[in-house]
């Protein structure tokens, strides 16, 4: 019970400590990562709940194609 309590806590801290930002993708690492510019620094963001081929495994480059079209030069700042 004192566990469940303990995590309980840890997890709704690190809720609360989380920041929401805005900024541009500038990359793409992979299908389930990417760079954001945020006050002149890129950020990594690995996206929540996505699982993609890492590179070099198969289909890698497909997964980094398709997140690429989906994200890439969008966000605060895009101009396309």
């Amino acid at each position: 019970m004192m566990i469940a309590i303990l995590v309980l806590v840890f997890v709704l801290n690190r809720a609360a400590l989380a920041e929401n930002f805005t900024g541009r993708v500038v990359g793409i690492s992979d299908g389930d990562t990417i760079t954001v510019m945020h006050n002149g620094r890129g950020e990594k963001i690995r996206l929540f709940g996505i699982d993609c081929p890492e590179n070099g495994q198969p289909f890698s480059s497909r997964a980094e194609q398709f997140t690429s079209r989906l994200a890439f030069g969008k966000g605060k700042g895009a101009t396309r």
